[in-house]
């Protein structure tokens, strides 16, 4: 066994960690803007932010 076998045996379990821990965070926030606004301003609390774009 090389030395950097035991790093990538734990790869998976990292990334697994990392992505459990985002989508809480995610699903949390999405429940606190969803109780926060009104149903009528959901679409604008959702909506993905467009970056500037200059005009061609």
């Amino acid at each position: 066994m090389e030395s950097g076998d035991g790093r990538w045996n734990a790869a998976p379990t990292v990334w697994a960690t990392i992505g459990l821990g985002a989508g809480l965070v995610l699903m949390a926030v999405g429940r606190v803007l969803r109780r926060s606004g009104h149903a009528s301003d959901r679409p604008a609390l959702f909506a993905v932010p467009r970056l500037a774009v200059p005009a061609r």
